[in-house]
């Protein structure tokens, strides 16, 4: 399990396999579920409030899971078998290794909309 404090000027964080991936853009829908995704790169939302850091942790399923059900859930590709979540800059929070060649990732907010904390759950 890793844990990073983000402050990005821009309140979303894209997850993607290394090797990269086509960003999604979000829809007005998909700020209520607070990720929005393609078939290669989930998005996600921060804090809104650019004064205040955001607790992104992210780690095994078993590891991080809360005990409630996820806010979002998405297969991704993963054939290089490393997983980034990076800045809209591509400045990286995480590089975090994966078993396989697609990866289930699980999102958990701690609020309905602009959340301080974010955990990330893979597999």
């Amino acid at each position: 399990m890793q844990t990073a404090r983000v402050c990005p000027p821009n309140p979303v964080l894209f997850l993607e396999d290394a090797a990269g991936g086509e960003p999604p853009i979000f829809q007005p829908d998909d700020f209520a579920r607070q990720a929005c995704a393609t078939a290669t790169t989930i998005s996600f939302l921060l804090s809104g409030d650019p004064e205040f850091e955001t607790e992104v942790v992210i780690g095994s399923r078993a590891e991080v899971d809360p005990g409630r059900e996820p806010k979002f859930v998405k297969e991704i590709p993963t054939p290089s078998r490393l997983i980034r979540v990076v800045e809209v800059d591509d400045t990286e929070v995480f590089a975090v290794a994966v078993p396989d060649a697609t990866t289930r990732v699980s999102l958990w907010f701690s609020r309905p909309v602009w959340s301080d904390k974010v955990i990330i759950g893979l597999g």
